[in-house]
């Protein structure tokens, strides 16, 4: 976490994006933990069905959830301009290597 984050013991609000992931994961737990209101952008493209993938972010107990298309940048500035969060952490990989 950000040391200045932790130092000043302010909670934030953070939008998250690869929080199903394992270092994601780990991130938003450990956020949460810190007292940081969360929103995690979850994976949805327009041929998922709704809130496919919440099943993956189920031990996130206290994170907001956003279902987003990655490939549609207009869904992600439009969740990211909705959760309007003070900080934005990215722990996206690709398996496939693909952008």
């Amino acid at each position: 976490m950000d040391s200045t984050m932790r130092a000043s013991g302010d909670a934030r609000h953070v939008v998250l994006a690869g929080a199903s992931g394992t270092i994601g994961g780990a991130v938003a737990r450990q956020l949460i933990a810190d007292g940081h209101r969360v929103t995690c952008l979850m994976r949805q493209s327009k041929s998922s069905a709704p809130g496919a993938g919440a099943g993956e972010l189920a031990q996130l107990a206290g994170a907001a959830l956003a279902p987003v298309d990655f490939a549609d940048a207009r869904s992600v500035a439009d969740a990211i301009k909705s959760a309007s969060p003070e900080t934005i952490v990215s722990c996206i990989a690709s398996r496939s290597g693909a952008p």
